[in-house]
């Protein structure tokens, strides 16, 4: 189909973009979406008719709509590539098809979404891609992520809960006078005397030594005071008492890898190993951060 019904009336700046869709109806439902947006699109079936056009008129952007053939789709996508490797390429493809959107993004996709796909949204990823020349995404490892193990207090396992307390205490807040501010971190680590890495005492096992181990099973109404006695009465438990059973990564793992294990067990940070030996710690802030990065790109 070319560029025909897709010319007039747009901008002679606008960006040059094909669309490759195998179905009709919805191409040309797209093309003319994308056109009252200001881009200046050419339509292809196929992988014959895009290489021809990429050849005859190279697009500034290439969108390529996965139908239900995601194998077929991805070998446009590894022609259209190797055809121009510098022209950026979206795909477009259903909402649970991870392993395409991995082979897609592995054979150079610059970015993945999810079908129905918002006009607006696509309409500014493209732009942006354009405007940027923003090559393909790449996962970043958890070595790139964490927080390196030196910016967390520690404490030893035979410190008392009122230590591990007040060290928590000290690095989540710093004092101004009048008030407290956020500083940081909400774990403390926890070493033993020959300074080996035992695990992880964090904010919220502090709050389940409050609770009595009788009123943990169900539901039971709670008496005003009984924070204030359960505080009085943490009595003589160490930091090494207060660990339960401890959950690592390897600095080596895939990055699900850590993600899982922490939604799993329900948390905010997770120790990264290297050969056995504490190097950081990944957060979940630091894991919001780089999902906002992906998942939005900027738009």
């Amino acid at each position: 189909m070319g560029r025909e019904g897709c010319r007039r009336g747009v901008a002679k700046d606008a960006v040059e973009l094909l669309l490759v869709d195998s179905e009709v109806e919805f191409r040309e439902a797209a093309a003319r979406a994308l056109h009252g947006r200001g881009f200046r699109v050419a339509q292809a079936g196929g992988s014959e008719q895009a290489l021809a056009l990429i050849r005859d008129s190279p697009p500034q952007a290439v969108v390529l709509d996965v139908g239900k053939d995601g194998t077929s789709s991805l070998s446009v996508l590894a022609k259209i590539r190797a055809a121009d490797p510098r022209v950026p390429v979206i795909m477009l493809t259903d909402e649970g098809e991870t392993d395409l959107a991995m082979c897609g993004i592995e054979l150079g996709a610059v970015d993945v979404m999810h079908k129905p796909t918002d006009i607006d949204h696509l309409s500014s990823r493209i732009r942006s891609l354009v405007a940027s020349g923003s090559a393909a995404p790449r996962e970043k490892s958890i070595a790139h992520l964490m927080v390196p193990a030196s910016a967390y207090q520690r404490v030893y396992e035979d410190e008392s809960v009122q230590r591990v307390i007040q060290v928590l205490t000290r690095s989540l807040f710093y004092a101004v006078p009048g008030k407290l501010t956020r500083q940081g971190h909400r774990s403390v680590l926890v070493y033993s005397r020959e300074d080996s890495f035992l695990g992880c005492i964090r904010l919220n096992d502090i709050l389940d030594l409050l609770i009595p181990p009788s009123l943990k099973e169900a539901y039971t109404p709670f008496e005003a005071g009984m924070f204030l006695a359960r505080c009085k009465l943490l009595g003589t438990i160490t930091a090494g008492e207060i660990l339960g059973e401890q959950r690592f990564v390897d600095i080596e793992a895939p990055l699900m890898e850590a993600v899982q294990l922490m939604v799993v067990d329900s948390l905010i940070n997770i120790p990264v190993l290297k050969q056995g030996e504490l190097v950081g710690v990944l957060t979940d802030r630091n894991l919001l951060l780089e999902i906002c990065n992906l998942a939005t790109c900027g738009v």
